[in-house]
């Protein structure tokens, strides 16, 4: 696995990550749930009002998963790249 794959896992795993997730999940099934009835009843303003409301819920904690997990996988990324640093220097020392 590459060092990149590595750290995407790492950030996924993050509690935080896992909520939002869940939300997001959450938010898309109730969207799916919203367009069934409005095949079923048809169109009325207070769908129209609740998918509004849905969907930018939705985009909302999109938006919020992305960037948590950029910030993650760059803070994860550095901890690791610092620590094969570390490991080579020790290594250079070994051999000097």
């Amino acid at each position: 696995m590459r060092t990149l794959t590595k750290c995407h896992i790492k950030a996924l795993k993050e509690s935080i990550e896992l909520t939002i997730i869940g939300g997001l999940v959450a938010l898309v099934a109730d969207l799916g749930w919203l367009l069934h009835d409005i095949l079923t009843n048809g169109l009325s303003i207070y769908y129209i009002l609740v998918g509004t409301g849905l969907l930018t819920g939705t985009i909302i904690t999109a938006s919020a998963l992305f960037a948590h997990h950029d910030k993650s996988v760059h803070k994860i990324t550095k901890k690791l790249m610092k620590e094969k640093v570390s490991i080579q220097r020790a290594k250079r020392r070994a051999y000097k």
